[in-house]
């Protein structure tokens, strides 16, 4: 762990009570606030950072632990109540560094993948293995259900709990193909896992935002320094007239708008106007109920459709109609294709915001070391973090540092920046290390959010079943700000095809300003919104032509030679059909199996209904149509020691892994032989940010380029042949009967300390569109089609998914149980966002009125990988990330229509919308 997270010492409350307990088998004791919950006492008083805080509400559960070996949810329990208790927590599961059987098992099936979740799956887990030593997979969901996770759809979480009881055998030291462990694991599953609230400096100071109450409001600010005489002990009040440089920020810097703090007008609720440092004790506990500032609050604009209605209060004066972006794509002309279709459909869609939910609240600390700022903390972005605060703090990019913690899941959100002005400005003004953590409401009223969209689409296609044109339209509600709007309203059009040969197209988008949150990056950048629409109108094209919804996918899939709906033509690596007909055969077993389910049902009079739905996919790896490099570097030093700087963050994903592996590969060593350095602005090259399914397809295959550039040096010092096998022992690398003392460089060893080192770059080639949106937008796209089955109550409206199974095209799969895990937590994603997830600003700002999917929710996940090799990334291998969220609403929705012959175009499907529907389809009159 880098030196600026050093072993935070214990923060003891000197007037605080005694409290005694048996602390993971050991008396301890410490004093603590009279009002502490036991998570902040296990956390603060008694240096267990392993018990992680996701929501002080009981609703995620991350802080689980066992008090008299019974699961607690620690944010829930006083800590005076644990006198004289056992209390333990995921520290005390292993035998020192050495994980026990359960921590594991977690390795082995790959079952931590961002890692803030473990610690309370690992207690709850080891509290139900204390009862019962054999559960069964419904005790296990049962047991393990009050805690939430983001990241990997709980299948492999169960899997390792009923296989905790196995022999544990040492696993593959191999490179590409093979289903190692994570090399970031182990700390993950001990609870030592540094995540952006731990590890602070003693002393640190606590930051805390004064936010808006309102959508829209001027504001006039008080006397502050009356304010702060009268709360003796706080440190300093910051306002935007304390920002040492500029006071914006944005992710897409000719578009900068978003102010550090806000001045004079509030455009969202829970923006930032001022902000409060001083001791943590005084400042979470400070009423701001009180805080100098007047409020004045003004008509807002939530919907798109009201802020483009005439005479809508206007969020930028350069912004005219409030639109910040459009996007166009035109191939042919649809107009005359569409009146020339066998069928036509058509239909509008609407989805709402969608809370990115991370179990890790944004966290940090930041501080001055002389003329330079320091600050860690969680981010998917940190080389633009550095670049945008040296503009926030007036500084020399060269004075600013970035050290990204462990990331407690991102999903796009966290290439924003959120806390890291707060802190650092704080920490300039002061001096002193500073450090904040947002609650859990601050979380939601305050980050990024999936951009609401509002959908109209006709599609056409001839009496054969091939499609002919197509027409779309999209607004998309991007807030008050930027962030990554210009992104989803450009990547749309290129993308509302769908993965299909279309002669005639346009699509039409536009990213629209409300007094909201600033809408930014989830997990595909607007595709899933608009392949519901494209993929439930396919369903119906389909019907109205007599013919298989699936076989009418597969006779339109895009093949090698066809051009898209840009022009670009490929000539290898397009894996659609491949994957459409991976479904062929459990299409048909499942239609049948449904159909003599409805018909059991309907004799005995049930109300339930199964249906079956399917849906495909297309995504482009990386930036579109503009510069995407990565820089990796690998080195080696006079003792043998093998170094990997690999900037790219992990979010959970595996990129520490798998771009190990690759450059593992390349270089022909194992990845045991390897030293990981991870993202670090002083100590890694830019591998660019976490997003846009690049970190595989671009970071590894820099690493590709690095590995095989070192092995090269190599093997001319060995005099060896390309073939060779290298081994290295010690400061001896060597090759059959060849070997070369690495010592004897000593003498050439760079600044780095390097006697040999390979630093390589990788930009995907592209295009700029023209004014039609043709050109070629992305070197590659990942492919990929869902199939759901799912079982409907037509009395209550609920939709229970049964099984999703999923295939995609991945290139080269680098890891397959890293690939598993992405395919199982991004499903899950996308039945949230058919199913239940919406985010209302003002309404749902807490982790039990927004529902995000639980273990009574997943389904069974059958993972089906195709391996169609793109020529571009690393080893045939293309991105996968964003595209398993993509299909799974649309399939599920398929399904519903499958079941019911219920349509529902407005997201999510709740039960009363499903029931509407349901009449609607039984009286379309």
């Amino acid at each position: 762990m880098n030196e600026l997270a050093p072993d935070r010492a214990p923060r003891a409350h000197d007037d605080g009570i005694a409290l005694s307990l048996r602390l993971n088998g050991r008396d301890r004791q410490a004093r603590v606030a009279p009002s502490a919950r036991l998570s902040a006492a296990l956390r603060d008083a008694f240096g267990c950072e392993g018990v992680k805080v996701g929501c002080d509400a009981g609703d995620c559960g991350a802080c689980t632990v066992l008090v008299d070996d019974a699961p607690v949810c620690a944010c829930l329990m006083p800590a005076l109540r644990a006198e004289g208790r056992s209390v333990e927590t995921v520290e005390g599961l292993a035998q020192g560094d050495v994980p026990g059987r359960l921590q594991r098992a977690f390795l082995r099936h790959g079952a931590a993948q961002c890692g803030i979740c473990t610690p309370g799956m690992l207690m709850a887990a080891e509290g139900l293995l204390r009862q019962d030593r054999a559960p069964d997979r419904a005790q296990v969901e049962e047991a393990l259900s009050g805690v939430l996770c983001r990241c990997t759809g709980y299948a492999k979480i169960v899997s390792a709990v009923l296989d905790v009881a196995a022999e544990d055998r040492a696993g593959p030291d191999g490179a590409v193909g093979q289903r190692i462990e994570r090399i970031d694991g182990v700390p993950k599953v001990l609870g030592t896992d540094r995540f952006g609230a731990d590890g602070w400096p003693a002393g640190t100071l606590a930051v805390r935002l004064v936010r808006s109450p309102y959508h829209h409001a001027g504001f006039s600010l008080g006397d502050l320094a009356a304010w702060q005489a009268a709360n003796p002990g706080i440190e300093a009040v910051l306002t935007a007239a304390d920002v040492p440089g500029r006071n914006l920020h944005g992710v897409i810097p000719p578009l900068a708008d978003q102010p550090v703090f806000a001045e004079s007008v509030a455009r969202f609720r829970g923006e930032p106007v001022a902000a409060v440092v001083g001791p943590r004790d005084l400042v979470e506990q400070l009423d701001l109920t009180d805080f100098p500032v007047t409020w004045d609050e003004r008509p807002a604009v939530l919907t798109t459709e009201a802020a483009l209605a005439e005479g809508a209060p206007q969020l930028h004066h350069t912004r005219a109609g409030n639109i910040l972006v459009r996007g166009f794509v035109r191939k042919g002309a649809p107009e005359q294709a569409l009146k020339g279709a066998a069928a036509v459909v058509e239909g509008a869609f609407s989805t709402g915001f969608i809370e990115h939910a991370y179990i890790e609240p944004e966290a940090g600390f930041a501080r001055r070391a002389g003329d330079r700022i320091e600050v860690w903390g969680c981010t998917q972005a940190p080389h633009m973090d550095r670049d945008d605060l040296a503009l926030i703090m007036g500084l020399p990019v060269d004075a600013v540092r970035i050290l990204p913690s462990s990331v407690g899941g991102g999903f796009g959100s966290k290439l924003d920046l959120s806390f890291q002005p707060y802190l650092a400005i704080a920490a300039w003004v002061t001096g002193q290390p500073c450090g904040m953590v947002f609650t859990r409401a601050e979380s939601m009223m305050g980050s990024t959010k999936r951009h609401p969209s509002a959908i109209t689409a006709r599609i056409g296609a001839d009496a054969d079943g091939r499609l002919t044109g197509m027409e779309f339209e999209g607004h998309f509600n991007t807030g008050a700000y930027a962030s990554w709007g210009p992104t989803v309203a450009n990547r749309v059009p290129v993308h509302a095809s769908g993965p299909y040969f279309l002669p005639a197209y346009q699509a039409k988008s536009a990213a629209v300003h409300s007094h909201c949150p600033p809408s930014g990056a989830f997990r595909g950048f607007g595709v899933p919104q608009s392949a519901v629409a494209q993929e439930c109108l396919f369903d119906e094209l389909a019907d109205a032509l007599g013919l298989d919804r699936l076989d009418f996918r597969i006779r339109n899939a895009l093949t090698v030679g066809q051009p898209t709906v840009t022009g670009q033509v490929f000539a290898q690596g397009v894996g659609i059909r491949a994957c459409l007909e991976a479904l062929v055969p459990h299409w048909q077993e499942r239609r049948a199996s449904v159909a003599a389910f409805n018909a059991a049902q309907a004799a005995r009079g049930s109300p339930l209904r199964r249906g079956v739905g399917v849906a495909g996919m297309w995504y482009g790896c990386g930036n579109t149509s503009l510069p995407n490099p990565s820089t990796i570097r690998v080195g080696l030093k006079t003792d043998g020691t093998l170094v990997l700087h690999q900037g790219a963050v992990d979010i959970g994903q595996g990129s520490n892994t798998v771009i190990t592996q690759i450059c593992a590969e390349a270089l022909g060593l194992p990845v045991s032989a390897f030293t990981l350095i991870g993202a670090d602005t002083d100590l890694t090259p830019d591998a660019g940010k976490t997003s846009a399914s690049r970190q595989t397809f671009v970071s590894g295959a820099a690493s590709l380029r690095a590995g095989a550039a070192l092995r090269a040096q190599l093997l001319r010092y060995l005099n060896v042949g390309a073939d060779a096998d290298l081994r290295l022992s010690g400061s001896i690398v060597s090759a059959g009967t060849a070997s070369y003392d690495l010592a004897s460089l000593a003498g050439q060893a760079n600044e780095l300390g390097y006697v040999l080192m390979a630093e390589e770059s990788y930009d995907p080639p592209t295009s700029p569109l023209d004014e039609n949106g043709q050109g070629e937008p992305y070197a590659a796209y990942g492919w990929g089609a869902h199939l759901a089955e799912i079982q409907v109550d037509c009395e209550l409206g609920t939709i229970k998914v049964l099984e999703l199974i999923c295939a995609h095209d991945v290139g080269r799969a680098i890891n397959p149980t890293l690939l598993e895990g992405q395919i199982e937590g991004g499903s899950a994603q996308g039945l949230g966002l058919a199913l239940m997830e919406e985010y209302i600003p003002g309404r749902t700002e807490n982790l039990h009125d927004y529902l995000i999917p639980t273990f009574g929710d997943v389904p069974r996940v059958q993972s089906i990988l195709i391996e169609d090799a793109d020529a571009h990334g690393p080893f045939g291998a293309k991105g996968i990330g964003e595209q398993v969220l993509i299909p799974t609403a649309p399939a599920i929705l398929n399904a519903l229509r499958d079941a019911t012959g219920a349509v529902v175009r407005d997201l999510p499907a709740t039960p009363d919308k499903v029931l509407r529907a349901m009449r609607a389809a039984q009286n379309p009159g």
